[in-house]
């Protein structure tokens, strides 16, 4: 090949890379749409005649994080595409609720935002339609033919396109406008604008367009029965959601049967989400992490872990579902056990430390999420309560990390008045029980002064030998152990129906400031006024059930024991020492006598 054939080749390529190269809008400077071709709305920005579109510099914005504030700059580009004004931008990061644009488009000499065209894109929001159109014209999209996808593809990054018929923006070939662009982040209220700052300011501060020299193509095509389609869709979904929020707000009735508690559950949440995505495919990632967050709450884990998979599925990045499946779903499990096991610190501890608690990954943070909520079950309210605070300032859409936050608070306070009780009451004699059981001996202080009544009928039922040889009926791990019931007798005459049996009578509730800690001996209620022979260890902190139950002792020794206990374990004798000489230990019923 000779040099100049060379030379030749390398013009022309350089011709063709200049010409598909984006141009660049400078600030405050007259712009031209140019022709990008035939684009088929996708949301993905993938196809070639982007290439030469009008790249506009958006503004860097701090968005928030775990580990910190990040540097977030949107890529938007500006186009003219079969008679429609076409944008698309580009946002690294993960995609969510608030992600979209907002387009401002007036006429050049106007001197109000009030004259202009307001188009606003939110293609994955749940409580509204994706898109809000209105200007001089009218309200809505038979006047303002706007289309618009976003893509959720990948993990750390989104993208969306829009597109409005410049015979919608114009009234002539040769008008010249003006523009101003919001990019919307996935963090409420966090956005980045082109020009910068402009959307505050009066059109005059906006960018100027200009047509081309053929003028504005008029003549864009625009399915209507597709436009159609698409306001009844997001009205449908309107009516679904409202259903779905009447639903939520009546309320499922507890003290009904799982059966029928599922049945409510699926009419009034689960089916009107299923509409909406069923309306509205893009909207699945949004919606299906509602439904798993629903079905946590409902206590139906696995139906959870999938629902968040499933919304993982259609948007890999979608964070609210990778926190739900891997920071709530995934924490809370380590500070939870399958019923009737025994509660062990230690290994799980352990665990987490194997696991690993350090790094940005989801799995990472749910362990640390996992080792603050063990503390916080421990009593360890010091360690627990810094890692919690710093999650529930990240992830403020959940009430879990809050109510967290404030049940650790709590704690923290409840056990330093507890040693400060303690500290007063040093030279205070205690009543104490003593459990042998067949793993270990517990031995238990009795706080006669607060819980009189309850402590009177422990102790003559102890002195009966009412617990001797009963087993241990149910164990939550890390939560508590509960015996005392007779039908749990070797022998008894019902053994089928532990957790129900009493002594042959109830005592009155008593109301006592003694805390829900972790070692707090409690009387196992169902309801007001029907505690008799069954109590529990607490294995864990229960502060959430402060004042509804009575606290009627404390372990002092023994507690590794309590936790080792399971299901089946029993209770070999129960002794009482330091009692009051004074003291009638004898209950007085609910129906106000001694018991027989």
């Amino acid at each position: 090949m000779s040099l100049r054939s060379v030379r030749c080749l390398g013009a022309l390529l350089c011709a063709l890379f200049l010409a598909a190269a984006p141009v660049h809008a400078k600030p405050g400077a007259a712009l031209t749409p140019p022709d990008v071709g035939a684009l088929t709305l996708d949301g993905r920005l993938s196809e070639k005649g982007w290439a030469s579109a009008v790249s506009l510099p958006c503004p860097a914005v701090q968005v928030p994080g775990l580990e910190g504030p990040r540097t977030v700059t949107p890529t938007l580009s500006l186009g003219s595409s079969a008679g429609r004004l076409v944008l698309g931008a580009r946002v690294s990061e993960p995609a969510g609720s608030a992600i979209g644009l907002h387009v401002m488009i007036a006429p050049a000499d106007a001197k109000s935002a009030a004259e202009a065209v307001s188009i606003d894109f939110r293609p994955v929001e749940l409580r509204a339609p994706r898109f809000h159109a209105i200007g001089p014209k009218g309200v809505g999209l038979a006047h303002y033919r706007c289309e618009g996808r976003a893509d959720l593809a990948t993990t750390d990054s989104w993208s969306v396109e829009v597109a409005v018929p410049w015979a919608d923006l114009v009234t002539s070939k040769t008008d010249k406008l003006r523009i101003a662009v919001v990019v919307y982040t996935r963090t409420a209220n966090v956005t980045s604008t082109w020009p910068a700052g402009a959307l505050w300011k009066s059109p005059a501060h906006w960018n100027e367009v200009t047509p081309p020299a053929a003028g504005w193509a008029l003549d864009a095509k625009v399915n209507a029965l597709a436009l159609s389609q698409a306001e009844d869709a997001d009205k449908a979904h309107m009516a679904a959601w409202l259903k779905f929020l009447q639903g939520s707000f009546a309320g499922i009735d507890p003290r009904k049967s799982q059966k029928a508690v599922l049945a409510a559950f699926e009419k009034q949440v689960a089916a009107p989400l299923r509409e909406i995505v069923k309306l509205r495919p893009q909207l699945t990632a949004p919606v299906l992490t509602l439904l798993g967050d629903a079905y946590y709450r409902l206590g139906r884990r696995d139906a959870s872990a999938a629902t968040f998979r499933a919304a993982l599925a259609a948007a890999p990045g979608w964070r609210e579902a990778l926190y739900g499946l891997h920071v709530k779903l995934g924490g809370v499990r380590w500070s939870e056990g399958r019923a009737d096991d025994a509660t062990d610190y230690a290994a799980r501890f352990a665990a987490l430390a194997k696991a690993g608690v350090d790094g940005g990954s989801w799995e990472a943070r749910g362990n640390r999420i996992g080792r603050a909520l063990l503390h916080y079950k421990h009593g360890d309210f010091d360690a627990a309560l810094p890692v919690l605070q710093t999650f529930a300032k990240r992830y403020a859409f959940d009430v879990f990390l809050e109510t967290h936050v404030r049940f650790a608070t709590s704690g923290r306070g409840a056990a330093r008045a507890a040693a400060q009780r303690a500290i007063r009451e040093k030279d205070v004699v205690h009543p104490k029980a003593v459990l042998k059981t067949n793993r270990g001996t517990i031995v238990i202080e009795l706080q006669g002064r607060v819980a009189q009544n309850t402590v009177r009928n422990f102790v003559y039922l102890a002195q009966k030998k009412f617990y001797d040889g009963l087993a241990v009926h149910r164990t939550v791990p890390f939560f508590l152990v509960q015996m005392g019931d007779p039908n749990t007798r070797q022998g008894a005459a019902d053994p089928g129906a532990a957790g129900t049996g009493t002594p042959g009578y109830a005592i009155p509730s008593e109301k006592t400031p003694l805390p829900m800690l972790r070692g707090a001996v409690v009387m196992a209620s169902a309801g007001k006024d029907t505690e008799g022979s069954q109590f529990y260890i607490l294995t864990g902190t229960a502060v959430h059930l402060q004042g509804e139950q009575t606290v009627f002792g404390r372990v002092i020794e023994g507690q590794d024991v309590a936790e080792a206990l399971r299901k089946g374990d029993r209770i070999e004798s129960v002794s009482v020492r330091d009692l009051d000489p004074q003291e009638r230990y004898v209950p007085i019923t609910v129906a106000g006598r001694e018991p027989k």
